[in-house]
């Protein structure tokens, strides 16, 4: 699929901005988001855990749950989102948040990757966490 033709034009590296405001719609549903995360991850103590978030986006749910809490050592996550621009940007929150150590960098993959049905991604069939939020189908 032709990538400005799914991704439309909207500037997504824009429509992150309200994140920067705490009262902000948009950082009360990543609050609520940040709870559902951190949730199920308690519910699995010790388990070494796989998640594949797809629109990923900057990656601020993920990144933040890891970043505020003990489960960064046993949280494999690939990150996949079209827009090379918030895949920087995840990159940098991830480094930002104090999650830059050699391990846990192997352990967080942001990639710029397709959105269609034949998204590129690693295979997920294993995958216990499989974060599709956001995604749709776009003809």
């Amino acid at each position: 699929m032709d990538a400005e033709r799914v991704a439309g034009t909207r500037d997504w590296l824009a429509w992150h901005e309200p994140y920067a405001d705490a009262g902000s719609e948009l950082s009360r549903r990543l609050a609520g988001v940040q709870r559902h995360i951190t949730e199920w991850l308690d519910d699995r103590p010790g388990e070494r855990l796989t998640v594949v978030s797809v629109c990923a986006g900057q990656g601020r749910d993920l990144i933040g749950v890891l970043a505020g809490g003990s489960d960064a050592d046993r949280v494999r996550a690939t990150l996949l989102e079209q827009n090379p621009g918030n895949v920087a940007a995840a990159r940098h929150h991830h480094g930002a948040a104090g999650a830059v150590r050699a391990r846990r960098d192997r352990d967080l993959d942001a990639r710029t990757a397709g959105t269609g049905p034949e998204i590129d991604h690693p295979p997920v069939a294993h995958r216990r966490r499989f974060r599709g939020s956001g995604v749709r189908r776009s003809r």
